[in-house]
């Protein structure tokens, strides 16, 4: 699904509006169509995979908050904030990201063990309910998730992802806002299903688990410094390249690490492949979802990987009176050889990940076959 926010406040002429949405449409059925081409895995069956996973989200999603503490009426309260403040629109993709993260740990659990025991399927949901919620709060409710909050949940998940301390208690300030206090009531519960799984023994997983977690939410709470306004990709453009790619990377590395935790290190397992491996699928994760949101990270004037690269091969050119980034941004996007040489990009990506999960698993299939699906899936109509 393409993103757009209202650029009508960003660009000037409805006619400038119409050009970047229908340049943006090309890009992404572009990217979409070569990535097909180059699938690594059948599509057939992928609408019917599709919709078992939506049907699991929503239930998922309510069993997991139920488990986390939340009420129905709860539940329903947060249903109404989607429905009546903007701000919070992003409380909607909860059930889809419980879907899409709880079909990656089977699939993970799959690729690692040849086993799916439903485990690591709740704590993934978990994770990626965490990350999405946490990933709004940021973005588009700052103002109710202030710096010593932020500093509160990442003392809270180091303490409870320590191996040597004992597992925290329920925390819950006064004045907090129902979302602040649902995303530490999910970060409890996956700290308390990850302390009860066997793998959590090993203290070298414990550890592993604890450092992902923490360079996660270093890299989640930095992406927010990555505005158009605050940034200046002149002076240093692969470090900020980097600081871009970070947030979707460690995210996955702590997703990589969810089966690991239900079992153990699987034998003669080589943990340096694993973090090629989340590197690799995080910036190609990553890449998708900035070619998806180009027009809403350009509405809010937030850099992309995508946008930087637009820039860079529009000759990283100065910023001209009257002009702004998002006017030189707008331009690059319409440049049909730049839209090229972005889908070689996401092309590369792709197959750096396929190489890097051969590499890393025995049967690279099952995860190989739901990032294809989720990638593609809007494919048949680009």
């Amino acid at each position: 699904e393409m993103n757009g926010p209202p650029l009508g406040g960003v660009l000037a002429g409805e006619r400038s509006v119409t050009r970047a949405v229908g340049d943006h449409a090309a890009l992404v059925r572009q990217q979409l169509l070569t990535i097909s081409d180059r699938a690594r895995t059948s599509r057939d069956g992928a609408e019917e995979r599709a919709i078992r996973r939506r049907a699991l989200g929503e239930a998922t999603m309510r069993a997991l908050l139920t488990s986390a503490g939340l009420s129905h009426g709860d539940i329903a309260s947060l249903s109404d904030l989607a429905d009546t403040e903007a701000r919070f629109d992003f409380l909607r993709w909860l059930p889809h990201a419980a879907s899409v993260g709880g079909a990656a740990g089977d699939a993970s659990e799959m690729s690692l063990f040849g086993t799916r025991s439903g485990r690591a399927r709740e704590l993934a949901a978990l994770v990626q309910m965490f990350t999405l919620a946490l990933d709004g709060l940021i973005d588009d409710a700052p103002e109710i998730f202030p710096r010593d909050e932020r500093r509160f949940l990442v003392d809270f998940l180091q303490r409870g992802f320590d191996p040597t301390l004992p597992a925290p208690e329920p925390v819950e300030a006064d004045g907090w806002h129902p979302v602040v206090a649902m995303v530490h009531r999910i970060a409890l519960e996956w700290i308390r299903r990850t302390r009860a799984s066997s793998g959590w023994s090993d203290t070298a997983v414990a550890e592993e688990m604890q450092a992902a977690v923490r360079a996660a939410l270093l890299a989640e709470y930095g992406s927010a410094l990555t505005s158009l306004e605050a940034t200046s990709p002149l002076s240093n453009v692969e470090r900020l390249r980097e600081d871009l790619r970070a947030k979707s990377v460690n995210a996955v590395l702590v997703s990589c690490l969810v089966p690991v935790c239900v079992h153990g290190w699987p034998p003669n397992f080589d943990r340096d492949a694993c973090r090629r491996l989340a590197r690799c699928m995080g910036t190609y994760v990553g890449w998708i979802d900035d070619i998806e949101d180009v027009l809403t990270d350009l509405g809010e004037g937030r850099w992309s990987e995508v946008l930087l690269d637009m820039y860079v091969y529009a000759g990283s050119p100065p910023v001209a009176h009257g002009d702004t980034l998002v006017d030189i941004l707008v331009e690059a996007l319409a440049d049909e050889q730049i839209r090229h040489r972005l889908v070689n990009n996401g092309v590369r990506h792709h197959d750096n990940l396929s190489a890097a999960l051969a590499d890393a698993v025995s049967d690279s299939e099952p995860l190989m076959q739901l990032i294809e699906d989720v990638t593609l899936s809007g494919a048949g109509e680009a």
